[in-house]
Formats: C-alpha cells, structure tokens, sequence
C-alpha cells in the first residue's frame, strides 16, 4: 500500500506527458547490463555470507547461503526499517544445518560491515558536497528542505543507534543477556507459574545461545581476521555494484546523467532505505528516490527510474525470495507429515 502511494505521488508530481515516449525511447542495452548487475549483486552478498558458514559446518553450500539470502531481503522488504530480515535468513540457515548462533554471527558481522560502508559512503559525500562546484551541489540543497530534512535527522539518528546496538552485541552479548535474565526476576513473572517457567526455559536456551554465539564471534575476530576483512572488501564492492545498477538505470533513460551524481544521491536513497519506519522503506523510498532524481534527469524521466530501481533492488528480491520461503517450508512441512505418520 505505501509503495503503491510512493509510485502514485511520484508520477502525479513528477511525471509528465512524456512519460510513454520516454519508456519507448529506452535505451534497452542499459536494461539488460541491469538485469546481469542484479545476479551479479545476489551472487555477492550470497558469497559474503558462504566465506563464514564454510568456517562453521560443511553441510552449507554457497546455494544454501544464495538462497539465505533472498530470504533475509524478503522478510526485511516488508518489515519496519528491514528489522525482520536476520529471521528468514536464520531460518534458511538453520535448515541448511547451519548452527542458530552461527547464523547470528554471520547476521551480527556481514550487517556491521555494511554500516560501516554507510559510514564510509556518507563521510565521502559530506566531503564533496562541502566544496563550491563538488559533484553533490546539484541535488544537496534539496537535503534541508521540511520534511525530508527531518527524514534524513532520523535516518542518522537510526543509523548510530542501529551501529551502537550492533557493536555491543558482537563485542558484549552477555550484556543483553544479563538484561534479559533480570526480566526473569520481576515480581509478576515469579507470581504466575507458567510464565516462571517460560522465563527460565527461555533463559536456558539463551544462555546456551549466548555462549555459542561468543565463540563463534571469538572465532572470526581473534582467529579469522582475514575473512572479516574479505567480509568488508564484498561489502563495499556489492553495495558500489547497486549504485552502478541505478546508473545503468538512469542512463537507460537518460543520456546525459552524470555518473557521480546519480552515484552520491544512491548513498542517500540507502540511508532512507535501511532506516525509515515503513516497512522496507515502502513509499518513503519511491518518494525520496523521485525528489533526488529530478534535477539529475529531463522532465518526467525520475518518476519512470524509481519503479525500474525499486525492482532491481527490492520487488525482484521480494518475489524470489518469498518463492524460497514458502518452497522452505512446503519442505519442512512435507518432511514433518512424513515423520509423524511413520
């Protein structure tokens, strides 16, 4: 619904009566260079996941890690600010024979390496766009105007909170532990049996979870260095490939777009994304991605760009990886009825 809200409002402000002419004027070259950036893109950020779980079990192959995946992008795609996605990729995982604390490593430790490229990407556009004549100057005004100039206030705000939680929780997992064992302690929990023992069942499981998931962790930042740091280097090459697909993108339909423009507003869009309270960022990335394309592209040309970029980077992952979800559990389901009847 937001995203049919975002595309609606995006071509009634933005659009123009050559919108058709220009969807006929494509140039179709760029759009098939976008389709092989896509599998390029899915191919990565499964191999990113593939270099830690090779480390932990040799029952995961790399199609387990692809299809893992997929997943994570689905359930993040319809989730507030992609919150949900580390459940359907810890459960293609687990599934796979992938241990739970294992999957929450790699969860933990490819996600801070992508905030840290945000980091990165953002302190770069600072940079240029504090400079008279810098490539940002174009779209950079558009930055602090009203309501997207708040957007963009909570955006950081999420963003340094999200880092700060994740730090803590790769670093010091015990410490969400303690917190939730005190849960465990409050009057009200002790006064009804069944939630006593829910508690204390939990928090068995969680301290379990806890001391797996401190080893695993130990593992990659004291003894595995080196895939970590192969970790960061995908990272950045994946997320520089999705600012290239949106180039592709643009170019299809504009000649004359400038590489570093569309590249600086793509660092943006991202932080918008990652972070707006919608689920998977539903509307406010249409939106937002039509505002900062406009002055980079000829009349009406934004609002055909932003459906084609919300395909390459999240219907398209949406549908494949619900497909993957459901085939899942269609399996997991089938192979239960059987070991119940026998």
């Amino acid at each position: 619904m937001f995203t049919l809200i975002g595309l609606l409002t995006s071509f009634l402000w933005k659009g123009s009566r050559d919108t058709i002419s220009i969807l006929r004027s494509m140039d179709w070259r760029f759009l098939s260079a976008m389709f092989l950036l896509i599998f390029v893109d899915w191919v990565l950020m499964g191999y990113r996941v593939f270099i830690f779980a090779a480390k932990m079990s040799n029952r995961v192959g790399f199609w387990d890690c692809f299809r893992a995946n997929l997943a994570n992008t689905c359930v993040a795609a319809i989730t507030p600010s992609q919150s949900g996605g580390w459940a359907g990729q810890l459960y293609i995982l687990y599934r796979s024979g992938l241990p739970l604390a294992g999957g929450a490593t790699i969860t933990v430790i490819t996600f801070l390496s992508t905030l840290l490229f945000f980091l990165f990407s953002a302190l770069v556009v600072i940079l240029f766009t504090s400079f008279t004549g810098a490539f940002g100057l174009r779209f950079a005004p558009q930055l602090y105007m009203g309501k997207m100039a708040l957007l963009m206030r909570y955006c950081f705000i999420m963003f340094g909170l999200v880092l700060a939680s994740f730090i803590l929780l790769s670093l010091k997992p015990e410490v969400v532990f303690s917190i939730l064992s005190k849960l465990s302690s409050f009057r009200f929990v002790k006064l009804n049996r069944r939630i006593y023992k829910f508690f204390q069942s939990g928090m068995t499981k969680l301290e379990r979870f806890t001391s797996d998931y401190k080893k695993y962790t130990a593992l990659f930042i004291k003894g595995e260095k080196g895939t970590v740091l192969l970790c960061v280097f995908i990272t950045f090459i994946l997320y520089f490939n999705k600012f290239v697909t949106a180039y592709v993108i643009a170019r299809a339909l504009e000649n004359q777009t400038a590489f570093w423009d569309v590249i600086f507003v793509q660092v943006l869009l991202i932080f918008i994304s990652y972070f707006s309270p919608t689920p998977g960022a539903s509307g406010i990335s249409e939106f937002s991605a039509t505002l900062f394309m406009t002055p980079l592209m000829r009349q009406g040309a934004a609002s055909c760009f932003t459906p084609i970029w919300r395909f390459s980077n999240t219907y398209s992952e949406l549908f494949v990886g619900g497909v993957i979800i459901v085939a899942q559990l269609r399996r997991d389901f089938r192979d239960a009825k059987v070991e119940f009847d026998s």
